[in-house]
């Protein structure tokens, strides 16, 4: 049996090998980057998918991102609460039945709305409130953004191998 052996030596090829083996280092920077540019988007896409349920502003007000595992990880979402349940989540979900819920929150929310307040009290009261899903109106939307700026990673990390100039993590 011949066999042959073919061995190509390019320094061009080595630097990108080594590079590659950088990447862990450089992806990091990377990922916060485009993460941050993504966050403010996010805040006001998810800000727009709760306005129709607007009453005071505090919801929209309250939504805010967070970066996390050292800026890798971005969580979008509100923070208000209603006594001492979160606001977000009752807007998402629901309710159920609310045996001693107050009148006075009720009444100014039904005042706004321009509605008489006892059928709403007493509906809330029990039945619960119904859920107004939002969180996945918020992620349809973001899905091209979300996609372009996974795109935009990978060239970045794309470029940092071939050229070599990547950056360092903090």
């Amino acid at each position: 049996m011949t066999t042959f052996r073919v061995v190509v030596e390019s320094p061009d090829l080595r630097r990108v090998k080594d590079n590659i083996g950088q990447l862990p280092r450089w992806m990091p920077a990377i990922v916060r980057t485009h993460l941050k540019t993504l966050s403010t988007v996010a805040v006001d896409t998810m800000r727009e998918a709760v306005a129709e349920h607007h009453y005071t502003g505090s919801l929209e007000d309250s939504i805010r991102a967070e970066f996390t595992d050292a800026g890798k990880t971005l969580t979008v979402g509100p923070t208000v609460k209603r006594g001492r349940w979160d606001g977000g989540l009752i807007l998402e979900t629901g309710t159920r039945p609310i045996p001693k819920l107050p009148w006075a929150p009720i009444k100014k929310w039904a005042d706004f709305r321009g509605i008489p307040a006892w059928p709403v009290f007493y509906h809330i009261k029990t039945e619960g409130v119904a859920a107004r899903p939002f969180l996945d109106r918020t992620m349809k939307a973001m899905e091209p953004r979300i996609d372009e700026a996974a795109r935009r990673m990978a060239e970045d990390a794309a470029e940092a191998v071939v050229s070599g100039r990547g950056t360092e993590s903090e």
